[in-house]
């Protein structure tokens, strides 16, 4: 995962597992409902660094409030920009730098480095620069009022326009910001998306597993209630055929007595086995609705 700008996010914790790329394969150890479902893609978002909006209408970046601080270690730049004093080379002063009053820069008393020495400027170019300096008109939004209504009127004129331009700029700068921030936004939710298409295909994986194993359990259990079927008929055959045989035996018989009671224990056996028949079915029926 990488972002433009360095930035440590804090960590994200949920009902559902922590949505990241080491643990998308403990997704599919979840239950599925809407509460898990936006914890899950809001961990994705976070991870990103972006996240819902309070109204959940659009995707806005993480504040900067949220961001842990950097660490000591790292490098701190002076404010405004400029170096700081230990990262200064002394072949990067100049005159523009002390006389343009921004971005100016200082050495410490202990530096200790060569210092190259440099030709002096010429009398010349030094009372050229002089009459520049002194030859540069102010500002007309910069004037004091004017007796002269003609001059007040161009004054407050250029007080306007000044003014208006002030405004374009920041406008445009903070067009240019909102560009940038929308720029990052779609980066990193394209990042999201592609997070969370690798995730749906896992569980369609995982569906389609639990499908394939549904439809082998189905023809299982058709093969053996099949079985089941053809051992019942096998048994009423030979349960007719003792019947046949012990109605030529005499009623003092003792083989008709034996047989008699191997009848009335394959009875008993047979309606157990119907019993257990509608238990399967019942069992199997509610599988299929739970699955379906």
């Amino acid at each position: 995962m990488s972002i433009p700008k360095k930035r440590h996010y804090n960590g994200h914790q949920d009902t559902m597992v922590e949505a990241s790329h080491r643990t998308s394969p403990d997704i599919m150890d979840v239950t599925y409902d809407e509460v898990s479902y936006d914890s899950y893609l809001s961990g994705v978002l976070n991870d990103f660094g972006i996240q819902f909006s309070p109204g959940r209408s659009s995707i806005v970046e993480i504040p900067e409030d949220d961001f842990e601080p950097l660490s000591k270690d790292e490098n701190v730049s002076s404010p405004g920009g400029a170096p700081s004093p230990s990262d200064l080379d002394p072949s990067d002063l100049n005159r523009e730098q002390f006389s343009s009053g921004s971005g100016a820069t200082f050495l410490p008393l202990e530096y200790n480095g060569q210092f190259e020495e440099s030709q002096a400027p010429s009398q010349s170019s030094v009372s050229s620069a002089g009459k520049k300096l002194r030859q540069k008109k102010p500002k007309v939004y910069d004037s004091l009022p004017f007796e002269d209504e003609e001059m007040e009127r161009k004054r407050l004129n250029a007080i306007t326009a000044k003014k208006n331009r002030d405004t374009k700029k920041m406008y445009m700068r903070t067009l240019e910001q909102t560009l940038k921030s929308m720029k990052t936004i779609n980066k990193q939710c394209h990042k999201a998306l592609k997070k969370t298409g690798t995730d749906v295909g896992m569980l369609h994986q995982k569906i389609r597993h639990l499908e394939e194993t549904l439809e082998r359990s189905t023809s299982q259990i058709r093969e053996n209630n099949m079985e089941i079927r053809r051992k019942r008929e096998r048994m009423n055959l030979l349960m007719a055929h003792l019947d046949i045989i012990i109605s030529g035996f005499d009623d003092h018989n003792p083989a008709k007595r034996i047989i008699t009671t191997l009848l009335k224990t394959f009875q008993t056996e047979d309606s157990s086995d119907e019993f257990q028949k509608e238990d399967s079915s019942y069992t199997s029926s509610r599988e299929n609705s739970w699955y379906t």
